[in-house]
């Protein structure tokens, strides 16, 4: 059974965490009642409904507790953006 995500966003980035290296690009499918996206080995489902909660409540990443991604996990997501965001702000004031 494929692991399930809160919504879009947190499955595609559990797929870059768990495929990081990995050739090619992640494919979006559509079924009855979820989305699934498999890149490589991995396979995630995203349930219409909790990718619409997601949306509805302005929750990039859905709502409740991630059962994908451990909080470690989330330490380094946030610091990655922040740096990115640094990196771009630095690049914009340079100009």
């Amino acid at each position: 059974m494929p692991d399930r995500a809160r919504s879009l966003v947190e499955a595609y980035v559990y797929l870059d965490l768990m495929t990081l290296g990995e050739p090619g690009e992640p494919v979006l499918t559509e079924e009855r009642d979820a989305w699934r996206i498999r890149h490589g080995d991995v396979e995630v489902v995203v349930p219409y409904a909790s990718e619409h909660e997601a949306r509805q409540g302005d929750l990039t990443f859905g709502s409740g507790l991630s059962t994908l991604i451990d909080a470690g996990q989330w330490v380094l997501i946030a610091t990655t953006y922040a740096d990115r965001a640094l990196e771009g702000a630095l690049m914009y004031a340079k100009e």
